[in-house]
Parts: C-alpha cells; structure tokens; sequence
C-alpha cells in the first residue's frame, strides 16, 4: 500500500471539483489537503510531485460550457479576466461570450494535460464510480463497494441533470455547434471525449 495519506483535487470551475473530493473522503481513508494552492491554478509549477496524491478532475467541453452558462458561474468572471467573458461579439448566451469561454477550456485543459496528475472524467463518475475506486484500491484502502450517491443536498446530483450530463450532445444544438467552431479537437481526444 501506497504511504501518501493526503490528496487534492484540480480542476476547472464547474467540473466537480467538490464533488470527487467528498467521493473521495466518503470512500477511502486518504484525508484531504487543506491550504494547499488554489484548485482551479493555471500555474504548472503548483503541480509538483510532494507526496500528495493528485487527481484533476474534467467535464466534457459541452457539459462544462452548459454548467458555466446555466446554472451558477461562481467566480469565473473575477478570476479569468485575461479571457474577456462578456465580450459582446460573436455568439452570447446569457452574458457569455462561447468563443472566449471555448479558449479558456482549451488553454487550461492543455496545461493539465501535460502533467502527470490522475485524470478523473466527471461522467464516468456520474455515470459509476466503482471503476475508479477499484482502481485506487490498488494502491490504498479503500472501501468497496463505494457509495455511489452522496445523500446530502449540497451534493445530491437529480436523476434529471444526471441524465443530461451523460446524455451526447446533439451535433446541430447552436452552442455545440459554436463550440465546435473553437475546440481544440485533439485535446478533447486526449481526454477521452467525442466531438459532437
């Protein structure tokens, strides 16, 4: 078994940062690591190999763009300014510049995706998460089994938004179409989504 007794969990704004970290604590024995560095950083060198078990967590660029769009944007705004958000040109859906938000997605997917942190897929989880947990089971202890829904109403994910998530986005939806137009294909590939 694996010494390493702290993790931390990486990943964009709206990927399910929260929820693979209380996944993680529900189901294993690894403790989370508090006032480590910001979980969204953009920053390579905050990803350096110091004996905490990593994991960065990813959402499709459709499911991720309708999260940002739909439901709350926490504070993307303020933290990723350089991007221009609201730029008004283009396509724009309820204050949000696609485009702009498509380039963000591809510039920090592209970082990440060159480091050496464990890639979680947020619909693999959402979908079944004993795959992941028998996986680290190899290396701690974990309880198998895992829970695979969190009965708290902060985490608590309705059959209804579960279904979108792991439903494939229609080819000729107007944001997937925009979306689409910016992109990076390759990456998407690497990460193990499917251009829609």
């Amino acid at each position: 078994m694996d010494t390493n007794t702290h993790f931390f969990v990486f990943g964009l704004q709206k990927s399910g940062t929260k929820y693979l970290k209380k996944l993680i604590e529900v189901n294993t024995d690894l403790k989370f690591k508090t006032k480590y560095v910001w979980k969204h950083t953009m920053n390579p060198v905050d990803f350096y190999d110091d004996g905490v078990e990593k994991f960065w967590i990813t959402k499709s660029p459709y499911n991720w763009a309708r999260s940002v769009i739909k439901r709350h944007r926490v504070d993307i705004l303020q933290k990723y300014k350089k991007y221009d958000l609201k730029e008004e040109s283009g396509m724009v859906v309820r204050g949000l510049n696609v485009k702009n938000l498509t380039t963000l997605y591809n510039h920090y997917h592209t970082i990440l995706i060159n480091t050496d942190l464990v890639n979680v897929r947020y619909e693999e989880l959402l979908n079944d998460c004993f795959p992941f947990f028998k996986k680290l089971s190899n290396k701690y202890d974990v309880k198998l089994p895992p829970q695979k829904n969190i009965d708290t109403s902060k985490f608590y994910i309705k059959p209804e938004v579960k279904e979108e998530y792991l439903t494939v986005p229609r080819y000729n939806d107007p944001l997937v179409v925009e979306i689409n137009k910016y992109i990076d294909k390759d990456l998407i590939n690497r990460l193990g989504y499917e251009v829609a």
